[in-house]
């Protein structure tokens, strides 16, 4: 017997586990996949980042070829590595902004001496 109560839609009686495994999943033609499952981001560059494998897996490539693959636990790891020195050492993004106008000016002023 089911441990979750049976709610009663038309003539069936379908259980709220069935209900919330629906509502969950990604219903997919004929069959429910798990919510993460090939959810994809296209970027501008023509790069696709893609969750593969029940969602358990990160993908890189292009539409037609992948790269480079890896598990999404380290996929993390280097998501939130990146947000770290890109608010911690890069301040945001405003050390290297900065710098960059810096390095410019050095640039320039070394340039209009010769």
């Amino acid at each position: 017997m089911s441990e979750f109560p049976q709610v009663q839609i038309g003539k069936s009686k379908i259980s709220l586990e069935t209900r919330l495994y629906q509502a969950l999943g990604q219903f997919d033609g004929f069959y429910t996949k798990p919510p993460l499952d090939m959810r994809k981001m296209y970027t501008a560059d023509g790069y696709v980042i893609c969750l593969n494998n029940d969602g358990f897996e990160t993908w890189v490539g292009s539409p037609d070829q992948w790269y480079w693959h890896c598990r999404n636990k380290e996929f993390r790891k280097i998501a939130l590595w990146h947000l770290r020195i890109w608010a911690f050492v890069d301040w945001f993004g405003l050390r290297s902004w900065i710098w960059y106008k810096f390095l410019h000016r050095q640039y320039r002023s070394r340039h209009d001496k010769h």
